[in-house]
């Protein structure tokens, strides 16, 4: 179906409201002697929406593909990195280290205890 000549052009939104929200706009509109769309309609144009000028710029969710692809090159420098200084005698050298210094430790502890 066509628009007749000479009227306007009409647009159709929807409002996504409470059933409480809606029947306070109801409510509204019938004590101003009005429909609900239109009351709603002219609310909507009579706002003032200068708070949304002062607004910071939102935080961003996603990563950009620049920065996506900076992330993985940096965890791609670190696995191979890791992967060339801690080769299977590494880790026995560090384990040794560790239980070298644990050992000197408990010896430290028992020279302090004094026994009676």
């Amino acid at each position: 179906m066509t628009r007749p000549r000479g009227m306007p052009e009409r647009k159709t939104f929807h409002v996504s409201c409470t059933d409480g929200q809606w029947a306070e706009a109801k409510r509204r509109a019938a004590a101003a002697g009005m429909r609900t769309s239109p009351w709603l309609v002219e609310r909507a144009l009579e706002a003032d929406l200068s708070i949304f000028d002062a607004r910071p710029e939102p935080q961003r969710l996603a990563l950009s593909p620049n920065q996506q692809e900076w992330i993985l090159g940096d965890v791609e420098l670190m696995t191979n990195s890791l992967e060339q200084l801690f080769n299977g005698k590494a880790i026995e050298e560090m384990g040794r280290q560790v239980a070298l210094v644990r050992d000197a430790k408990v010896r430290e502890m028992i020279s302090q205890w004094h026994f009676f």
